[in-house]
């Protein structure tokens, strides 16, 4: 181990500058290590709405199909006629545009996961 006679001291002119450069240095990568903390948060965040979405979209269809599915079926040339009512017309429209909303949001899922 060197004694204090064999110690070597060095000055450096400007040493306060070095180390303010430095620190803002550290400060900076601090800085940035957040920002990708933050980022990482959101992208988690992003992909479990995009699945929670997609997987409550796809129980909508399912149930929309059954639905559709249950709902009576006349034949051509029955011999009941049932008087069309605007409320059935409305019921079929709106089922077909739900599915058709529901397979356009699908894609646009897609499209996002992607």
């Amino acid at each position: 181990m060197p004694s204090e006679e064999d110690q070597f001291y060095v000055r450096i002119d400007g040493h306060r500058e070095v180390l303010q450069d430095l620190e803002s240095v550290e400060e900076l990568v601090n800085n940035i290590n957040e920002a990708i903390n933050v980022l990482e948060e959101m992208r988690d965040i992003k992909e479990q709405a995009i699945d929670s979405v997609y997987s409550n979209v796809q129980e909508l269809n399912e149930r929309l199909e059954s639905i559709q599915m249950e709902m009576p079926e006349l034949e051509e040339g029955a011999d009941t006629e049932l008087p069309d009512t605007d409320m059935d017309v409305e019921v079929d429209n709106s089922v077909d545009e739900i599915h058709n909303e529901l397979q356009d949001l699908q894609k646009e899922l897609s499209k996002l996961g992607n």
